[in-house]
Formats: C-alpha cells, sequence, structure tokens
C-alpha cells in the first residue's frame, strides 16, 4: 500500500482502485477505448477528488437520482419506505407526489393509497329476531346489524368485521344479557364445524324457529297452515349415521375431524355428539394409523400427498368405511383394517382413488378392501343393502316417520299409482310397493337401477317397474298408467330448477308429494309449479337434521 500524490489515498496494484488510480494493469474502460479513454482518465485524475455528499464538481451536472427506469413502480422509495409514506399520510385518500422526470415531463409515481381502515369501536345491540340463516338480527334506526350466534330478547357486545349490501356484520364480544333461549353447548366445536350451529339454542325455541322460516318462505303464496316441526328423538343427540372425515396437519399437530367452514382448514374434533361413541372410536383409530405408518396427508394448495377423506356411514352395528386418496400408492391399508376389526366386528371396508381437484368427497374408481361389500339395514321391515356411493338418509329415525306420512297422504287421497323420480337404489320405491301402490321407478343412474332391482327381488316385491333414464325422456311412457296418479319427488338440495317444475307440470299428476331439503329452493320451484295449477294441501316440516340450519319439508300438492 502506498498513498498516491494527487489524491492523498492509499493505493494497492492489486485492488481495483490501485489500478485505477495508476496501477500496471489498465482498467477495463482503457482497454475498450485506447487512447481518448487514457486522455480522459487523465483529466480526470488532474481533478481534486470530492465526496458525494459534499457536493459535486460545478462543471459537472448535479446528480437527480435514480432513472424514471430505475425508481420502478414505489418511485425510488422502497417497500418499507412507501409504508412509512403512507403512515405519515394516515387517515386521508391520498397518492404518492409527483417527481420531475429527466426529460422534464411531470409523473405521478405509485398507485393510489388507501388508509387502512380504523377498527370501529364495539357497540351494545339487543338481538330482535332471527334471519333465514338463523343468525341474530338488530337494528339501531334503519341501520340493520347480522350478528353470528346472537338469540331473540338478548343484549350483546359485538364487533362489526364487515359491511355488505347495507347489512353489517358483526361478531360477539360478549353477552351483556342473555336470552332466555340460550343454553349451554354441550359440544367446545360446535361454532367451528358447522355441523350443529344451534346448539346454544334450546331445542324447543329451534323447532319453532324452524317452523317459523318454513311459514315465511310460503307467505307468499298464501298458506298459513303450516304444521309444526316434528322433532327428533332424544333431542337430536346421536342422531346421524353419516361422516365425511378430513385430515390436515397443522405444524406437527394433526387434525382428524371436519372443515371449519370459517377458515376452510380441518378442525380437529375427536367427539361429535351428533354421531355418537361411534365416531369417537372410529378418529381414534384413524388418527393411531396416520401418525404410527407416516400416512402423508393430502395438501390440496400443492396437490401432494395421499390420503383425503374418510367417508364412514354407520347403521344397526355394522360400519362402512371408505378411504379416499389423491393416489394409488397409499400403504398399510391392511393394518389399518386389522385396526378397525377390534373395535369394529362389523365392517365393510373400502377405497376410493379420487385424484380430481375439486372438493368431491368420493370420485373416481372405488375397491373393495376387505370385509362384507354391502351395508345391511332395514327400515320399516324391508332390509336393504347399501353401497358407498348409496344415498340413505342421515336421520333413519325421521325418515320413518316421513315415509309413513306420505302412505297416509296417499290412501287418504284414493291414489292407487305412483312415480317415484330420483329413485336412487330404490328403498322408497320398495316402502311404496310394499304399502300396496304400484310403482314406476325412475332413476338415471345404471348402478342405482340394478340395485334397485336386486332389493325388490330379495324382499320379494313384484309391484315396482324400473325405468333407466332422464326423467324428461322416461315420463311419456307412463302416460298410459289407468286411474289417479301421484309423482313422489326428493330432490337434492339445489331442488327440482324450472325445467323439471315445467315438465312435470305438463304431465299433469293428480296429486305431486315434494320432500325438501332447503326452503329457499322449495319456494323458488313452488313458483313455477303453482301457477300451473296445483294448490298446497299440506305442509309439514322436519327436524331431519338436529341442532343445524337445515330443515326437510314435506310438501303435498293436489291438482286443482
Amino acid at each position: 500500500m502506498k498513498e498516491n500524490d494527487k489524491t492523498g489515498r492509499y493505493t494497492d496494484k492489486n485492488s481495483y482502485s490501485g489500478r485505477r488510480e495508476g496501477g500496471d494493469k489498465p482498467s477495463p474502460k482503457r482497454r475498450a477505448h485506447g487512447k481518448e479513454a487514457s486522455e480522459g482518465s487523465a483529466n480526470r485524475e488532474d481533478k481534486p477528488f470530492r465526496r458525494r455528499k459534499e457536493g459535486m464538481d460545478s462543471a459537472k451536472k448535479p446528480y437527480a437520482g435514480p432513472s424514471v427506469e430505475a425508481k420502478g413502480f414505489y418511485g425510488g422509495r422502497s417497500r418499507r419506505n412507501e409504508r412509512s409514506y403512507q403512515n405519515r399520510h394516515d387517515g386521508e385518500r391520498t397518492s404518492c407526489p409527483e417527481r420531475k422526470c429527466a426529460n422534464g415531463e411531470t409523473r405521478q409515481f405509485g398507485k393510489e393509497y388507501r388508509p387502512r381502515k380504523e377498527r370501529q369501536p364495539d357497540i351494545e345491540l339487543a338481538i330482535d329476531r332471527l334471519d333465514d340463516r338463523f343468525c341474530g338480527v338488530a337494528y339501531i334506526g334503519a341501520d340493520r346489524y347480522t350478528v353470528e350466534g346472537g338469540l331473540p330478547k338478548e343484549k350483546v357486545r359485538v364487533r362489526v368485521n364487515k359491511t355488505e349490501f347495507g347489512v353489517r356484520y358483526a361478531d360477539i364480544v360478549s353477552i351483556l344479557e342473555p336470552s332466555p333461549f340460550r343454553v349451554e353447548p354441550v359440544c367446545p366445536y360446535y361454532r367451528n364445524c358447522g355441523g350443529c350451529a344451534l346448539l346454544h339454542l334450546c331445542y324447543d325455541e329451534e323447532l319453532k324457529q324452524k317452523t317459523a322460516l318454513v311459514k315465511k318462505k310460503l307467505l307468499p303464496f298464501h298458506f298459513y297452515n303450516v304444521d309444526d316441526c316434528v322433532r327428533s328423538s332424544e333431542n337430536g343427540f346421536a342422531s346421524r349415521n353419516k361422516a365425511h372425515i378430513a385430515f390436515e396437519y397443522k405444524g406437527k399437530d394433526l387434525c382428524v375431524g371436519f372443515f371449519d367452514e370459517n377458515t376452510h382448514h380441518v378442525m380437529d374434533v375427536p367427539y361429535c355428539p351428533m354421531h355418537g361413541d361411534w365416531y369417537a372410536r372410529l378418529v381414534k383409530i384413524l388418527r393411531d394409523w396416520v401418525t404410527r405408518f407416516d400416512i402423508q396427508v393430502y395438501e390440496p394448495k400443492n396437490n401432494k400427498g395421499h390420503l383425503r377423506f374418510a367417508a364412514a356411514r354407520w347403521l344397526r352395528g355394522c360400519l362402512m368405511l371408505t378411504i379416499v386418496t389423491a393416489s394409488p400408492k397409499i400403504a398399510s391399508l391392511q393394518e389399518l383394517y386389522n385396526m378397525l376389526r377390534v373395535s369394529f366386528p362389523r365392517l365393510s371396508f373400502w377405497k376410493n382413488l379420487n385424484n380430481e381437484l375439486a372438493n368431491e368427497v368420493m370420485a373416481g374408481q372405488m375397491t373393495h378392501i376387505a370385509g362384507d361389500k354391502k351395508l345391511i339395514g332395514e327400515m320399516m321391515d324391508l332390509k336393504f343393502q347399501l353401497s358407498p356411493e348409496s344415498f340413505f338418509q342421515v336421520n333413519e329415525k325421521i325418515a320413518e316417520i316421513i315415509y309413513r306420512k306420505v302412505f297416509d297422504v296417499l290412501h287418504a287421497a284414493g291414489i292407487k299409482n305412483v312415480v317415484d323420480l330420483y329413485s336412487g337404489i330404490g328403498i322408497t320405491s320398495a316402502l311404496l310397493a310394499k304399502a300396496g301402490f304400484n310403482v314406476t321407478s325412475i332413476e338415471i343412474e345404471e348402478g342405482a337401477v340394478r340395485d334397485a332391482k336386486i332389493l325388490c327381488e330379495q324382499n320379494g316385491i313384484t309391484g315396482v317397474r324400473h325405468l333407466c333414464g332422464d326423467v324428461r325422456e322416461m315420463l311419456p311412457s307412463v302416460s298410459g298408467t289407468e286411474g289417479k296418479l301421484a309423482f313422489f319427488v326428493d330432490p337434492p338440495r339445489a331442488g327440482l330448477g324450472e325445467e323439471v317444475c315445467r315438465t312435470i307440470a305438463e304431465f299433469a299428476p293428480a296429486m305431486l308429494l315434494y320432500l325438501s331439503c332447503s326452503p329457499s329452493t322449495l319456494a323458488t320451484d313452488l313458483e313455477t309449479l303453482l301457477p300451473a295449477g296445483y294448490a298446497i294441501m299440506s305442509v309439514t316440516p322436519y327436524d331431519m337434521f338436529p341442532h343445524s340450519r337445515h330443515i326437510e319439508t314435506l310438501v303435498c300438492m293436489t291438482r286443482k
């Protein structure tokens, strides 16, 4: 190291500055431009060196900051500095400042800044009633508030979390004066799993609120004589025979249970009073199996892993379990079967390969692993067999009550011929035939029609005519039926739809029995059916899904 005589800096021949300030090797610029570059470099060396913070030489153009291209989206400020700038201007809608570019133009850098919303203070509300989703409704002047978990006749302190279409949605911070209808929930997970959102409401009041909702939906049709909602046995506990169990890792903790309806993540639910003891035993075995054999749980965001769901159905002491996988590589299924046999001697064990990106539980190839191939059940002296994909009512005790009501209505009207639309595996059709009716069963799925025929053969039933195909194509073949004709429909939650309703109305059966699981879609379908020549005879709600927001409703209509 030696001191440069002209600049006063220490230089080294081996360093870049040393080579530039007079070292043996020429700089890259000198090699590239030859003599002119050397002369220019010499001229620079003749001038005294000044640091940038002390100002630039008067002969040079002042430093104007980075170019427009270098400034980028935030106009030369880093993201951290941009946030600091926004914080200084918090409380008003503003924009990033204007700056003058090198070409003389004035430009505005950055995007328009919307200040962060301040958290609104907590407010006190008096809940007036429940809405269609059984959430509390309160008013302050003309402002409407919807409170999740609020009940009539109670005062609560809430915090508003969002506003949509003029309605303020709020969460309960504290309950100041509890409602006389509020009870202590028996399940600590009910607020998040979504399976029993009304567990904080006493069961008698729940039935009244469900009846009131059905009445409200039928008011536009000027029908007011709605029967009281039929209660489930034992206040609805241990009444569900089906569960879709999901899996997810949160860090190193394995969650086995149901999806949180708010976060869409799996909530760990080791016990569910809606299903009963069989669910708790099954979840414990599944958790032990996943952790012991290091089963890779499916991750929807990354589309990685194997285990997706476990679809279980419990019927009269027999368990049917279907392991849903995203890959055929899942191992240790035989070990899981051996673990299950200890607690469930009667077992039907299946695997479903579902590599679809959709949220559907079961789709694709079904493979029988071990145990019985069918789940044996019995309802009203009718023996039937269920496969993993078969449809069967979640609450079989309420289903029996509904079917007995259907039989009584048909017998009272003198109906002899019944068309069962969307009949599935034929349980309803077989029960109708067993009750003395001539039944025409229409189903579009060939496998379901095949199972329906086997069901009738096993029970010695001969009064069912099975048709496979679309309802609109199959109905003309029913037109030659003698005597009064009734239709029985049990559509999914989406309802029949306008096109199917018009097809039924054009066929003009003497009676139409509509079993709905959604009051909203029921009202939509009635808007098409009633003007087409039908009148409501009776409406009966059933609590098929106790302590939930769902209602099963049987509507009996006759032709005018």
